[in-house]
């Protein structure tokens, strides 16, 4: 069933406390969900595994909701955060980086 709604410390597989802000959208058409993620704040620095598991976490929430393919997009200003972004696959498209992959 289509939704949108807004993003949640839980869709990113992160604990609520540890987040000081998070705006974003997570949305989903009856095949695609999008996600995007306008700011996204620690109250401390986000570890290397909390960043690494985003994309696990989102899959998750797509196989949830039988999603076939998931979009993240996330505008990254931190140069450390982008480079691990870059690491994992994202792409540019202006001042968007995304990630585009099909849900198994």
């Amino acid at each position: 069933m289509p939704f949108e709604r807004p993003l949640l410390p839980a869709d990113l597989g992160i604990e609520t406390g540890r987040l000081a802000q998070l705006r974003g959208t997570i949305a989903f058409d009856g095949q695609k969900m999008t996600v995007f993620i306008e700011m996204i704040e620690g109250r401390s620095q986000l570890t290397v595994r909390e960043i690494r598991g985003l994309v696990p976490s989102l899959v998750r929430r797509a196989n949830e909701v039988d999603a076939s393919t998931l979009r993240v997009e996330a505008s990254i200003a931190n140069e450390e955060l982008l480079n691990l972004a870059r690491h994992a696959g994202f792409h540019s498209a202006g001042a968007i980086e995304f990630l585009e992959l099909s849900v198994p």
